[in-house]
């Protein structure tokens, strides 16, 4: 039984496009879903109860954690010019 070659590591390599994918998914359908959640919950004459409000702030916070990350420098010490 043979084993597999190990993989080699290229420290050039850039791997970002990983993440642009599910990015741009969960940055479609986490509104939309949010948005049904809330539209069925209201339709029934229901109200928000304290788990959609925790939504809601998720859904709002994340994008400006980001901002408030990026904005600060976080991190840039790791960039080369090659970035």
């Amino acid at each position: 039984m043979s084993t597999a070659p190990a993989p080699t590591f290229d420290p050039n390599d850039n791997n970002a496009y990983l993440v642009y994918i599910p990015s741009a998914v969960f940055v479609v359908i986490c509104p939309v879903l949010l948005t049904l959640r809330l539209w069925a919950r209201l339709r029934n004459g229901g109200k928000l109860g304290a788990d959609d409000w925790t939504a809601i702030a998720a859904l709002v916070s994340g994008p400006c954690l980001k901002h408030a990350v990026f904005l600060s420098g976080h991190g840039l010490e790791f960039l080369t010019e090659q970035y």
